[in-house]
């Protein structure tokens, strides 16, 4: 067996799901981010977040939390808009960046923009 894209995407896929019951023992998320492989091996992360006890995950509550500093909308945080052809959906704020630090996804593949990008985005310029 030789790793390809193909396979590596269907692994992911697969260990993402397999994951999902050590974090609901655990009390945590696991989500699959990234691989990266060779014909020989690959390599997949997974990032495993605590939940607040109403659900929200470290990332919405830091944006209910700095939303405002960074000239975002509270109500923003969920909210979907499409740039091209994609529709992406606010998922939170990273406390981690300085710069791209809003966190949007797009059928759960996650990527980073600025503030100014959401706004421009979102039609609040």
């Amino acid at each position: 067996m030789t790793f390809d894209k193909v396979t590596v995407k269907q692994m992911a896929k697969e260990i993402e799901e397999a994951v999902q019951s050590v974090g609901k023992k655990f009390g945590v998320t696991i989500q699959y981010r990234s691989a990266r492989f060779t014909s020989l091996e690959s390599t997949f992360k997974l990032v495993a977040s605590t939940v607040s006890s109403s659900g929200e995950t470290n990332e919405a509550m830091n944006y209910k939390a700095f939303a405002i500093e960074y000239g975002l909308d509270l109500k923003w945080l969920g909210k979907k808009f499409v740039h091209g052809k994609k529709e992406f959906r606010i998922e939170g704020l990273s406390s981690r960046r300085k710069q791209s630090n809003v966190i949007v996804s797009n059928n759960g593949k996650r990527f980073s923009a600025s503030p100014a990008q959401i706004r421009i985005f979102l039609g609040h310029n």
